[in-house]
């Protein structure tokens, strides 16, 4: 599941995992934190999340569908 319940599950007993995006200003804690007793936390190499974010962005701009192109060089030189 993720945060935002995008694949329709957003019940404990219907996720093993939760991918968010918290306490990032675009994440949000799930509405059953509380029922959270212990967690794994992974997080990703920077050298990994750094050009996956500028993606992301550039596709946000300019109205792509996500995870559909990179960046151009131009671009990231700019960024």
């Amino acid at each position: 599941g993720d945060e935002w319940f995008q694949n329709g599950r957003s019940l404990p007993n219907e996720v093993v995992s939760v991918k968010t995006h918290f306490p990032q200003k675009n994440g949000r804690k799930v509405p059953w934190e509380d029922q959270v007793h212990r967690a794994i936390l992974l997080l990703r190499s920077p050298l990994h999340a750094i050009p996956s974010y500028h993606n992301y962005l550039y596709e946000f701009k300019n109205k792509l569908p996500p995870h559909s192109t990179r960046a151009p060089l131009d671009v990231w030189i700019e960024w």
